[in-house]
Protein backbone atom coordinates (compact mmCIF):
# COMPACT_ATOMS: atom_id res chain seq x y z
CA UNK A 1 0.00 0.00 0.00
CA UNK A 2 2.83 2.38 0.84
CA UNK A 3 4.41 1.49 -2.50
CA UNK A 4 1.22 2.52 -4.33
CA UNK A 5 1.01 5.87 -2.50
CA UNK A 6 4.67 6.60 -3.09
CA UNK A 7 4.33 5.65 -6.74
CA UNK A 8 1.27 7.99 -7.07
CA UNK A 9 3.20 10.87 -5.55
CA UNK A 10 6.11 10.30 -7.90
CA UNK A 11 3.84 10.15 -10.93
CA UNK A 12 2.00 13.30 -9.86
CA UNK A 13 5.26 15.13 -9.29
CA UNK A 14 6.60 14.11 -12.71
CA UNK A 15 3.40 15.15 -14.47
CA UNK A 16 3.45 18.53 -12.70
CA UNK A 17 7.06 19.07 -13.70
CA UNK A 18 6.32 18.33 -17.34
CA UNK A 19 3.29 20.60 -17.30
CA UNK A 20 5.24 23.52 -15.81
CA UNK A 21 8.10 23.10 -18.28
CA UNK A 22 5.65 23.06 -21.18
CA UNK A 23 4.03 26.20 -19.79
CA UNK A 24 7.40 27.89 -19.44
CA UNK A 25 8.27 27.10 -23.05
CA UNK A 26 4.94 28.48 -24.27
CA UNK A 27 5.33 31.68 -22.26
CA UNK A 28 8.82 32.32 -23.54
CA UNK A 29 7.86 32.23 -27.21
CA UNK A 30 6.88 35.46 -29.01
CA UNK A 31 3.16 35.51 -29.68
CA UNK A 32 2.10 35.86 -33.28
CA UNK A 33 -0.75 38.38 -33.71
CA UNK A 34 -3.81 36.70 -35.06
CA UNK A 35 -6.73 38.26 -36.93
CA UNK A 36 -9.02 38.20 -33.87
CA UNK A 37 -6.52 40.13 -31.75
CA UNK A 38 -6.07 42.68 -34.56
CA UNK A 39 -9.84 43.21 -34.81
CA UNK A 40 -10.12 43.72 -31.04
CA UNK A 41 -7.25 46.21 -31.10
CA UNK A 42 -8.84 48.14 -33.99
CA UNK A 43 -12.21 48.23 -32.20
CA UNK A 44 -10.52 49.50 -29.05
CA UNK A 45 -8.80 52.33 -30.95
CA UNK A 46 -12.05 53.26 -32.73
CA UNK A 47 -13.95 53.19 -29.41
CA UNK A 48 -11.30 55.39 -27.74
CA UNK A 49 -11.55 57.88 -30.65
CA UNK A 50 -15.34 58.04 -30.40
CA UNK A 51 -15.12 58.46 -26.62
CA UNK A 52 -12.67 61.32 -27.08
CA UNK A 53 -14.96 63.02 -29.60
CA UNK A 54 -17.96 62.50 -27.29
CA UNK A 55 -16.01 63.89 -24.32
CA UNK A 56 -14.98 66.94 -26.35
CA UNK A 57 -18.57 67.51 -27.47
CA UNK A 58 -19.82 67.20 -23.89
CA UNK A 59 -17.14 69.61 -22.68
CA UNK A 60 -18.14 72.10 -25.37
CA UNK A 61 -21.84 71.85 -24.36
CA UNK A 62 -20.92 72.37 -20.72
CA UNK A 63 -18.84 75.43 -21.62
CA UNK A 64 -21.76 76.80 -23.62
CA UNK A 65 -24.12 76.14 -20.71
CA UNK A 66 -21.78 77.21 -17.96
CA UNK A 67 -22.83 80.31 -16.10
CA UNK A 68 -20.52 83.26 -16.23
CA UNK A 69 -20.56 84.00 -12.50
CA UNK A 70 -18.85 87.37 -12.82
CA UNK A 71 -21.44 88.39 -15.40
CA UNK A 72 -24.32 87.44 -13.07
CA UNK A 73 -22.58 89.17 -10.16
CA UNK A 74 -22.30 92.34 -12.24
CA UNK A 75 -25.99 92.07 -13.20
CA UNK A 76 -26.96 91.73 -9.51
CA UNK A 77 -24.83 94.74 -8.56
CA UNK A 78 -26.39 96.78 -11.38
CA UNK A 79 -29.91 95.81 -10.24
CA UNK A 80 -29.23 96.60 -6.59
CA UNK A 81 -27.58 99.95 -7.43
CA UNK A 82 -30.59 100.92 -9.55
CA UNK A 83 -33.00 100.00 -6.75
CA UNK A 84 -30.94 101.93 -4.18
CA UNK A 85 -30.89 104.99 -6.45
CA UNK A 86 -34.66 104.70 -6.95
CA UNK A 87 -35.18 104.66 -3.18
CA UNK A 88 -32.85 107.65 -2.82
CA UNK A 89 -34.94 109.63 -5.34
CA UNK A 90 -38.13 108.48 -3.60
CA UNK A 91 -36.74 109.50 -0.21
CA UNK A 92 -35.76 112.97 -1.42
CA UNK A 93 -39.13 113.53 -3.11
CA UNK A 94 -41.07 112.31 -0.05
CA UNK A 95 -38.99 114.59 2.21
CA UNK A 96 -39.86 117.46 -0.11
CA UNK A 97 -43.56 116.53 -0.07
CA UNK A 98 -43.48 116.27 3.74
CA UNK A 99 -41.81 119.68 3.98
CA UNK A 100 -44.46 121.17 1.70
CA UNK A 101 -47.21 119.51 3.76
CA UNK A 102 -45.70 120.92 6.95
CA UNK A 103 -45.60 124.43 5.48
CA UNK A 104 -49.15 124.19 4.06
CA UNK A 105 -50.57 122.75 7.32
CA UNK A 106 -48.81 125.44 9.36
CA UNK A 107 -50.27 128.10 7.08
CA UNK A 108 -53.71 126.47 7.26
CA UNK A 109 -53.70 126.36 11.05
CA UNK A 110 -52.82 130.08 11.08
CA UNK A 111 -56.13 130.93 9.41
CA UNK A 112 -58.73 132.17 11.88
CA UNK A 113 -61.81 131.43 9.72
CA UNK A 114 -62.91 127.84 10.33
CA UNK A 115 -64.11 127.12 6.74
CA UNK A 116 -61.00 128.56 5.09
CA UNK A 117 -58.77 126.74 7.62
CA UNK A 118 -60.51 123.40 6.90
CA UNK A 119 -60.20 124.01 3.16
CA UNK A 120 -56.47 124.87 3.46
CA UNK A 121 -55.77 121.79 5.63
CA UNK A 122 -57.69 119.50 3.24
CA UNK A 123 -55.80 121.00 0.28
CA UNK A 124 -52.45 120.40 2.04
CA UNK A 125 -53.30 116.75 2.66
CA UNK A 126 -54.62 116.31 -0.91
CA UNK A 127 -51.41 117.75 -2.42
CA UNK A 128 -49.31 115.46 -0.19
CA UNK A 129 -51.38 112.40 -1.11
CA UNK A 130 -51.04 113.13 -4.86
CA UNK A 131 -47.30 113.74 -4.51
CA UNK A 132 -46.88 110.54 -2.50
CA UNK A 133 -48.87 108.56 -5.07
CA UNK A 134 -46.80 109.87 -7.99
CA UNK A 135 -43.52 109.26 -6.16
CA UNK A 136 -44.59 105.74 -5.18
CA UNK A 137 -45.47 104.95 -8.82
CA UNK A 138 -42.09 106.26 -9.97
CA UNK A 139 -40.30 104.14 -7.35
CA UNK A 140 -42.23 101.02 -8.32
CA UNK A 141 -41.61 101.58 -12.05
CA UNK A 142 -37.87 101.95 -11.38
CA UNK A 143 -37.83 98.83 -9.20
CA UNK A 144 -39.75 96.72 -11.72
CA UNK A 145 -37.55 98.02 -14.55
CA UNK A 146 -34.41 97.09 -12.60
CA UNK A 147 -35.68 93.54 -12.09
CA UNK A 148 -36.66 93.18 -15.77
CA UNK A 149 -33.24 94.42 -16.85
CA UNK A 150 -31.62 92.01 -14.40
CA UNK A 151 -33.60 89.12 -15.89
CA UNK A 152 -32.40 90.08 -19.38
CA UNK A 153 -28.80 90.46 -18.20
CA UNK A 154 -28.92 87.14 -16.32
CA UNK A 155 -30.14 85.33 -19.43
CA UNK A 156 -27.30 86.90 -21.43
CA UNK A 157 -24.92 85.43 -18.82
CA UNK A 158 -26.51 82.01 -19.39
CA UNK A 159 -27.69 82.05 -15.79
CA UNK A 160 -30.64 80.13 -14.44
CA UNK A 161 -33.31 81.91 -12.37
CA UNK A 162 -31.70 82.92 -9.09
CA UNK A 163 -34.68 82.27 -6.86
CA UNK A 164 -34.54 85.82 -5.54
CA UNK A 165 -37.91 87.38 -4.76
CA UNK A 166 -38.49 90.68 -6.52
CA UNK A 167 -41.43 91.47 -4.24
CA UNK A 168 -39.38 91.63 -1.06
CA UNK A 169 -38.10 95.14 -1.66
CA UNK A 170 -41.63 96.41 -2.30
CA UNK A 171 -42.44 96.49 1.42
CA UNK A 172 -39.69 98.96 2.24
Amino acid sequence: MIKKITMGIIVTTLLSTFAFSALAQTASTVPVPDKEAMKVAEKTVIKEDSMTKRDEAMKKRLEEKSVNLMCVKTAVEKRETTIIEAFDVFSISIKSALGMRKTDLSAGWSIADRTQRKSAIDTAWKKFKESHHINRKTLNASRVGAWKQFSTDRKACKGEPTGENSNLDIVL
